[in-house]
């Protein structure tokens, strides 16, 4: 019994020794380029041991608690000293910026260094710009906390020369989305929508990103389908200690939030889960030809009248009261050190979103130029106004891992977004010109997007940091799901005694439309680098080249569907309430028994010239070089081949 107390004593005092054990880990750079060193020394002055950065120029090293001096010595460059204190149990971040030899020698080689920021400030973001041979800005993780940006179209507005179009769309120094890149992680990733180059912007929170960097010019190592730019959308990675940040915001606008005359229709189930549960399906299921012979009013079938019957009667908003904008964040991550230089490191974020728009008299217009050329004044041709309102609910989740083991790194991420927007519109619309009319518009529309990604990366320093090799494999998919776009639009014949028609030849029709897209991106890359340095040490030039493939597949669909009103000995009229549009007595029903041969009908089918499966394959190579003549005038030159 003795020798087990005496064991257990032993293991306890074991354990509380190793827990006592303080860590300073950090990254050293240098301050002149702003790149990280790899295999510099870090040693503890008296203490046995050290440390060597790796591949990222990250370094640690375990320490009893008390007071050390860390030497950090890198070849060609003089010793760099730092006095620290460190508690028991302490992780203590010192990023270390260390000066070339001409500027240290000044202080006879040994000076205090203070600590840097993470590279998700704008310290670190102003050094990339001010280094780089390319014309680019950005924004980092810190300038979306300080200015409040919820999601990355808004961040990226801030960004000089940018643009963004509905808070999504954006134009690099005036030149549209069709001319402007968007990549994830360096990784290229399809868009959401078949008409437009970028991906939409506002699909991605700023909690799960670290900067978002536009580069403004061509070089051979950058995708060659740009001319305005090219956005890299920069995810998380893990943090050099422990974090742990929850958030959680509300906003309210007296005008759009709390308020009676807010307008919406009942949507999904899982609508606030920005899911849509299916509700909104079509329900004759995918490519039936309502068009064919068999289910035209003439031919007096029945089965028209129970698929018109089938769709869903809804057609027009009400009024709802809404609630305030809302936004929910939680992120977590650290990273472990393990002996003989490996350390692994992870990193978790989820986030969700709630907001509402509500404008009570939205207005739009038509104007045109007089026919006269004389005339500048323009003239109005349409006009519509109304209530008008939005409801969006987006979540996303990051999670990543990361494996360092010396002067290699591998690293596994998984990044979804899903975003789901409801928008109401109920306007007063009239034509001044050729066909002068009154028409009653409703709009109820849904709308929902996803981006999933994964990317698997390594990353390799050989020959004394001579030569890096990077490579990245990453799927994407996204999706966009916009089921039944309903428009039920009546036209207005009498002021006085109110009357409402359907009216196909000013636009007055009800209608229907499903469309569906769905990419899949599949990527590989592979980018080597070589550095040759002069003799007494500095970078001169850097030569680089790699390859990229690039698999993309896509599916697209359009459905349209329209609801004609047969009539008979009398023209058929409406209270102009849209929800009792497909009410069973307004329905089209075989004429026979007494019944007349009149009412509303759907017809419609799949878009042939909408609608298509593609591939597109793309192998790309590129080698570049970049000499500095100066430390005023570098230059950068290669070519790309796709």
């Amino acid at each position: 019994m003795r020798r087990i107390i005496q064991l257990v004593f032993v293991v306890f005092m074991t354990l509380s020794s190793l827990a006592q054990k303080a860590t300073i880990r950090g990254v050293i750079y240098d301050n002149e380029t702003g790149e990280t060193l790899i295999g510099a020394m870090v040693k503890a002055i008296g203490v046995p041991g050290g440390a060597i950065s790796d591949l990222d120029g990250a370094y640690f090293i375990e320490l009893d608690e008390g007071t050390y001096t860390l030497a950090f010595d890198y070849i060609g460059m003089p010793v760099r000293k730092e006095s620290v204190t460190v508690a028991s149990g302490e992780v203590k971040v010192l990023d270390i910026r260390l000066e070339p030899e001409a500027v240290s020698a000044i202080s006879g080689g040994t000076f205090t260094v203070t600590a840097s920021k993470k590279q998700s400030t704008e310290t670190a973001l102003q050094t990339m710009q001010k280094k780089s041979v390319r014309v680019m800005d950005g924004v980092s993780a810190q300038a979306f906390k300080k200015k409040g940006d919820n999601d990355a179209g808004a961040a990226i507005s801030r960004v000089t020369g940018i643009s963004v179009q509905g808070g999504k769309h954006v134009f690099v120094r005036g030149l549209g989305d069709r001319y402007t890149k968007t990549i994830l992680n360096g990784m290229i990733i399809p868009g959401l929508d078949p008409d437009r180059n970028t991906v939409q912007m506002d699909i991605f929170p700023t909690n799960v990103l670290d900067n978002i960097v536009v580069y403004k010019t061509f070089t051979p190592d950058l995708p060659g389908d740009f001319t305005g730019g090219t956005v890299d959308v920069a995810t998380k990675s893990f943090p050099s200690k422990k974090t742990v940040s929850y958030s959680a915001s509300f906003g309210f606008n007296p005008s759009m939030h709390f308020n009676s005359d807010y307008i919406s229709y009942e949507g999904g189930k899982y609508d606030l889960l920005a899911y849509e549960d299916g509700s909104r399906d079509l329900p004759i299921g995918e490519g039936v030809d309502v068009t064919s012979v068999k289910l035209d009013p003439t031919a007096n079938n029945p089965e028209l009248t129970d698929i018109t019957k089938s769709f869903n009667k809804t057609l027009a908003p009400t009024k709802q009261m809404n609630g305030p904008n809302m936004r929910f964040g939680y992120s977590i991550g650290n990273q472990f050190n393990k002996a003989n230089n490996r350390s692994f490191g992870y990193n978790f974020a989820l986030n969700y979103s709630k907001q509402t728009e509500f404008y009570e008299d939205a207005y739009y217009a038509t104007y045109i130029k007089p026919q006269e050329s004389s005339s500048n004044e323009l003239l109005i041709d349409r006009d519509a106004t109304g209530p008008r309102s939005s409801r969006t609910a987006q979540w996303s989740a990051l999670a990543g891992g990361a494996f360092k083991a010396g002067t290699n790194k591998y690293s596994i991420s998984f990044f979804r977004t899903q975003n789901g927007e409801s928008r109401s519109a109920q306007l007063w619309q009239e034509d001044y010109r050729e066909n002068p009319y009154v028409m009653l518009r409703n709009n109820l529309e849904y709308t929902q997007r996803s981006v999933t990604n994964i990317l698997l990366a390594g990353k390799h320093s050989m020959d004394s940091a001579k030569w890096k090799l990077e490579w990245k494999l990453s799927p994407t998919f996204s999706k966009i799901d916009e089921p039944d776009i309903r428009l039920t639009a009546f036209e207005l014949t009498d002021d006085i005694n109110p009357v409402y028609i359907i009216s196909p030849s000013t636009g007055a029709v009800a209608s229907r439309t499903y469309r569906y897209l769905l990419e899949q991106n599949y990527n590989a890359k592979i980018d080597l680098e070589r550095k040759f340095k002069a003799k007494d040490g500095k970078d001169i030039t850097k030569l680089s080249f790699g390859a990229l493939e690039t698999f993309k597949n896509r599916d697209y669909s359009i459905e349209d569907y329209r609801f004609n009103v047969q009539q008979a000995n009398t023209e058929i009229t409406f209270n102009g309430d849209a929800n009792t549009f497909l009410d069973d007595e307004n329905i089209w029903i075989p004429a026979g028994g007494g019944i007349q041969d009149s009412g509303v009908y759907v017809q419609g089918q799949k878009q042939p010239s909408n609608t298509y499966n593609a591939i597109q394959n793309i192998a790309s190579a590129y080698i570049m070089h970049e000499y500095s003549f100066t430390k005023r005038l570098k230059t950068i030159y290669g070519v790309r081949y796709e």
